[in-house]
């Protein structure tokens, strides 16, 4: 297992994350996951991983 450091960003999107949902894209590795992460640490939230493979079947055969 690797140890990150993590970077603090200078975008602060926690008020739209309360208000709204949103996609957030960008190169692999760069620490999107883990800003959500952090930003919504005292929220009610939901993550869906479609590179993992047994997700995504599910979601498919049964999108509900």
């Amino acid at each position: 297992m690797k140890n990150y450091t993590y970077i603090q960003r200078r975008v602060n999107m926690s008020k739209e994350l309360q208000e709204r949902s949103m996609f957030l894209f960008g190169a692999r590795q760069t620490g999107k996951t883990s800003y959500i992460t952090r930003q919504m640490k005292d929220m009610i939230n939901l993550h869906i991983d479609l590179l993992d493979t047994t997700e995504r079947t599910r979601l498919k055969r049964a999108p509900g």
